[in-house]
């Protein structure tokens, strides 16, 4: 083991000198502190071991080997085939084992992941191995994360307390979640809340959220998991409706007075074909005749081929029409 990359980098360029393959630095981690080693082959049997063991200590006299701890490494490589020369020359790490974890940590200009959205964060990311997959975690303070929260479930123009009010319902949703995902409190689409990072941060946000720092919303002492969802097309629902509990909290069905959510949207036909089978087609497909059947219903056409029959009125890319139209 040695105390800095740069002496691990040179031990390891010693081992390439003499032909040996497979060489890297390695940034070993245990107990919260961390070390450098090198790292030789990729040997999968205790016969391949001993094999390699005993070629590389004849070509490098002097060095010895011994089995390494693979459940806290990080391997570190360069990767030449990156396009930009910024990404060539940074150092990029394969966590070897199970129990490896790192923490990168940010400064005032946040931290840029470039995989998810070019996105930058406050705070640090945490970097580990969880169940075989890569794990990446923001790790940022409660207030800092609802910045971005807010912003990114509401509009920066509403009023004043308006942003309030939301503020106080995320940050009791977010902290009664507790560990609800084993390594994080929440993830950042919304099956708990969309938090984008500093993105979707804005100065009226900000202050609506330094205004009620520390406010939640409690009911019989406990913070309360206070849902919500982007409009009440016009009157909230009983919770037991769509969050499938809630009951005893809140439970008043109320007008919202919510008509920008409805402003502009399509509105939809509810049609019966001629075999029988009914669905919806929205109004920008279809067009009535001046003709009535029987029953003294308008007959309809569509405006293209192939116009998806809906089995709601909605339109599901995952989910089969239930028929097709011509006009």
């Amino acid at each position: 083991t040695y105390g800095s990359i740069q002496e691990a980098e040179a031990a390891q360029a010693t081992l390439l000198s003499t032909g040996v393959s497979s060489v890297y630095p390695v940034l070993q981690l245990s107990g919260g502190s961390q070390a450098y080693a090198v790292w030789v082959g990729e040997a999968s049997t205790d016969a391949e071991l001993t094999a390699l063991k005993n070629s590389v200590e004849a070509k490098a006299p002097g060095v010895s080997l011994s089995p390494v701890n693979t459940n806290a490494g990080l391997i570190i490589r360069q990767d030449a085939g990156l396009s930009t020369d910024a990404l060539k020359t940074a150092p990029h790490y394969t966590i070897a084992g199970t129990e490896s974890k790192a923490l990168v940590q940010g400064n005032g200009n946040g931290i840029k992941v470039v995989e998810r959205s070019q996105r930058t964060y406050r705070g640090d990311m945490e970097i580990s191995i969880v169940s075989g997959d890569l794990a990446l975690v923001n790790v940022v303070p409660l207030e800092q994360y609802l910045y971005s929260v807010v912003g990114a479930e509401v509009y920066s123009s509403w009023p004043a307390e308006a942003l309030k009010v939301q503020a106080v319902a995320a940050r009791s949703y977010a902290l009664q979640q507790g560990e609800r995902f084993k390594i994080a409190n929440v993830v950042d689409t919304t099956l708990s809340q969309a938090y984008n990072g500093i993105g979707s941060e804005n100065d009226k946000v900000t202050s609506a959220v330094d205004a009620t720092a520390g406010e939640v919303v409690k009911s019989g002492g406990k913070i309360i998991e206070a849902v919500f969802s982007s409009n009440a097309g016009g009157q909230t629902a009983h919770p037991s409706e769509v969050w499938n509990g809630g009951a005893g909290v809140f439970t008043n069905v109320v007008s919202s007075g919510d008509t920008s959510a409805q402003a502009g949207l399509h509105t939809w036909y509810h049609v019966l074909l001629g075999t029988g089978v009914s669905g919806y087609i929205r109004e920008d497909n279809i067009k009535e005749l001046t003709t009535k059947t029987n029953a003294g219903l308008a007959k309809v056409t569509v405006t293209a081929q192939n116009t998806n029959v809906r089995a709601v009125p909605l339109v599901q890319s995952t989910v089969e029409p239930v028929a097709k139209m011509n006009p």
